[in-house]
């Protein structure tokens, strides 16, 4: 199943047209992790708040939720096409949900109040920042003792049954119960005659002997078992009780069978009761036992039952990290949406920049669990993580290749030009084994990606590769340097249709120059060709290591001018992907430091500011 398009309207930041999301061309996949990439305030919460509502029979928004709080008539409108089909979710109807049922997953801190008495003056309020507790479970099971009569239990079975041991103490143990849950089955197999034949044959081959208690365990060999244990339903009975107690005769085996047979036959309701509750035991205990490895915050958070429900409480937001905070409450919200996965229904599960905020350690962890819910869920559901994280973040972690599925959420018009492509593409493709080669991706690295106050003419190297629309004139240096600047002058003027390519290796050279122009006569030398100066990271520390005092805003603009040596497209496509390099250049504070570093002020920039 693939959507295709995603429309809101008058939702939070969305008002009217809107969100029109067009995923024709890199559609949101089942049984992927669907990486949606945008920067921060680019609508990616008020989508997934949109998303949010739809779990709902129709839209009824919270005045918060409003594009404009003060306008109650703009009715909302949250518009999904799956495979072709457009289903739509508004304050009167909501036809999604019938189709996939949507599930959100983010900031789990809301505001709440703290009042308290003032001695002679009155009551006094403050606001804090909590952690909204997350309700697991809306209803528990009653608690059940049951209990074997041993007095009938022996009565049944006759003259030997001082063999019997009750097992009264077994079904204190949640884990026994919940085995015996398992056997419900096998049980009702056993209403038949033929099985009961079984048996009784047995009881009454024990019944025909004579002594004590130890004396008639003795006496009991293997033998007297040897008909049942060829019956199916009695060998998957051995199977599933051997795997909480392993150690048992077969005369013991037996005789368990033989009371939870009765106990089942004779108080089936207590039975099944105590089978559902001991399930419920088992799994929060499972699920704290899974949340201790998390809970690094001394806290002891853990889900426990409150009145007839299952919660999960917080501290106050401000008393336990926000990494602790969001892989806990992820962690929690993930498990509450896996205990809901019907198998035969789609979902959409909606994580809305939990992954952002955490350390090395949680990031991994995170992915961990959503990579582990994924494998052992057989539910068709789409998953949605949202980010402003370059996905290269994802792929080195957890995930693979063959599980991302990355799209964007808002489209750009910075475009590398088909040149420019061409150019860095040349590069790109060059066997460094091959002598010519080499050579031609040293002089391009070195004059002209790289700061070199030379000029070098590699115009007839260009001509003789022949490629597709290279421009052949940029090898004589002069013209290629004078497209970035213009490039430059572009994007630091607000045009937005620039080559971001162009501004991510004009930076880099307006950097190493200003460094450059800083080193005496022999240093320069070295800043050029040096072994230790490929990068410019390494140049900046070569010319600090020479008493140059380097501008900070330098190390700043690295991460922007690495995202120039390479192309990178879209997985699966030839479409260039430009989004991680301009969603960096379209972050005001890293337009103005480009703007700092080229000393801009409102005037055009010259070609001596990179030569």
């Amino acid at each position: 199943m693939d959507i295709t398009n995603i429309k809101i309207k008058n939702i939070k930041g969305y008002g009217d047209p809107g969100l029109d999301w067009n995923l024709s061309q890199t559609p949101i996949k089942s049984n992927k992790i669907n990486l949606v990439v945008a920067p921060n305030g680019t609508g990616k919460s008020s989508l997934a708040v949109a998303l949010q509502y739809v779990e709902n029979v129709r839209i009824e928004l919270k005045e918060k939720h409003r594009h404009n709080p003060y306008d109650e008539n703009l009715h909302p409108l949250v518009s999904i096409t799956i495979d072709g089909n457009t289903l739509i979710c508004d304050d009167t109807v909501n036809n999604i949900k019938s189709v996939v049922t949507p599930y959100v997953i983010n900031s789990p801190l809301i505001a709440d109040t703290k009042s308290y008495y003032i001695p002679g003056g009155g009551l006094n309020a403050i606001g804090q920042m909590a952690i909204e507790k997350i309700e697991m479970q809306a209803t528990t099971p009653n608690k059940n003792e049951i209990k074997v009569n041993t007095t009938d239990i022996k009565s049944s079975f006759g003259k030997n049954s001082k063999l019997i041991t009750t097992i009264n103490n077994n079904l204190g143990d949640s884990h026994f119960i919940e085995c015996i849950g398992n056997m419900r089955d096998i049980f009702n197999k056993y209403s038949a005659q033929m099985r009961m034949n079984m048996v009784n044959a047995v009881i009454d081959n024990i019944n025909s002997l004579d002594g004590t208690k130890e004396q008639l365990r003795r006496m009991i060999d293997n033998s007297y078992f040897s008909e049942i244990e060829e019956e199916p339903y009695y060998t998957q009975y051995v199977s599933l009780i051997g795997n909480v107690y392993p150690n048992l005769t077969k005369l013991d085996y037996f005789l368990f069978f033989f009371q939870l047979l009765h106990l089942y036959n004779h108080n089936r309701d207590a039975y099944n009761q105590a089978v559902k509750r001991a399930k419920f035991d088992n799994e929060w205990k499972q699920f704290n036992q899974e949340l201790r490895y998390l809970d690094t915050t001394g806290r002891n958070i853990a889900a426990q039952e409150t009145g007839n429900k299952v919660v999960v409480e917080y501290p106050l937001a401000d008393s336990i990290s926000n990494g602790q905070r969001d892989l806990l409450s992820f962690y929690c919200r993930l498990k509450k949406f896996y205990r809901s996965v019907n198998e035969t229904k789609n979902y959409l599960l909606v994580i809305d920049e939990v992954f952002d905020y955490l350390d090395d350690a949680n990031y991994i962890a995170a992915q961990y669990f959503l990579s582990k819910f994924m494998k052992e869920s057989k539910a068709n559901i789409f998953v949605v993580l949202f980010t402003h994280l370059d996905p290269a973040h994802f792929r080195s972690a957890v995930f693979s290749e063959k599980v991302l599925n990355v799209l964007y959420l808002s489209d750009i018009s910075a475009k590398a030009t088909p040149q420019m492509t061409s150019f860095l593409a040349l590069r790109q493709k060059l066997d460094k084994n091959n002598a010519a080669d080499t050579v031609l991706y040293n002089n391009i690295s070195a004059c002209f990606l790289h700061y070199n106050p030379s000029i070098m003419n590699i115009e007839a190297d260009l001509l003789a590769r022949h490629e597709q629309n290279l421009q052949t004139s940029w090898g004589k240096g002069m013209p290629f340097l004078q497209v970035l600047i213009e490039e430059v002058n572009k994007y630091v003027s607000g045009d937005k249709s620039y080559d971001p390519y162009a501004v991510a290796t004009a930076l880099r050279i307006r950097i190493e120059k200003t460094v450059y122009d800083s080193l005496s006569q022999n240093n320069q030398v070295e800043f050029l060709k040096g072994t230790k100066c490929k990068t410019t990271k390494q140049k900046l520390k070569f010319a600090e290591d020479n008493g140059v005092s380097v501008n900070e805003i330098f190390y700043m603009a690295i991460p922007i001018t690495n995202d120039a040596d390479h192309l990178t497209y879209i997985k699966g496509t030839n479409k260039l992907d430009e989004h991680p390099l301009v969603y960096k250049l379209n972050h005001p504070v890293l337009r103005h430091i480009v703007s700092e570093v080229f000393d801009y002020s409102g005037k055009a920039i010259t070609i001596n500011a990179i030569h």
